[in-house]
């Protein structure tokens, strides 16, 4: 699997001797971590991200055939894979908090309004009446 993300990778970018690609083993999962050089991380990741994904698409295909799950991770150079998790959680995080009470208020404010208008249906009535009465 090593060899496939390698060769890959290696067609496409422009510092190939800069691509490193490591395997292990872990609970049941073959972990690939991918490694190029800092110009070549946007060519990489791609569009969208369309590049690297295509790339875990065929190592999906091939680790079908070979009865196997696999996982690769793009490790950003300088940041260890780890570390690229934990921070991914602190995104995660950051990105719950709540609303802003400004928010709030303004939602509020405008239930209010229309609470305080008449339906359409209610002032058709009131019109109704107040002809009849004429």
């Amino acid at each position: 699997m090593k060899d496939i993300v390698e060769y890959i990778v290696k067609q496409f970018v422009s510092n190939p001797d800069a691509v490193e690609v490591t395997e292990t083993q872990q609970d049941g999962y073959l972990n690939i971590s991918l490694k190029v050089a800092p110009d070549d991380m946007g060519l990489t990741i791609g569009k969208s991200g369309q590049t690297i994904k295509a790339i875990r698409r065929l190592l999906t295909i091939k680790a079908i055939t070979e009865n196997v799950r696999v996982n690769l991770e793009l490790v950003d150079n300088g940041v260890k894979p780890e570390d690229q998790k934990d921070s991914a959680a602190s995104v995660d995080q950051k990105s719950s908090q709540p609303e802003d009470s400004e928010d709030k208020a303004t939602e509020s404010s405008e239930e209010s309004d229309k609470s305080d208008s008449p339906s359409p249906s209610e002032s058709s009535e009131e019109s109704s009446t107040n002809q009849s009465a004429s």
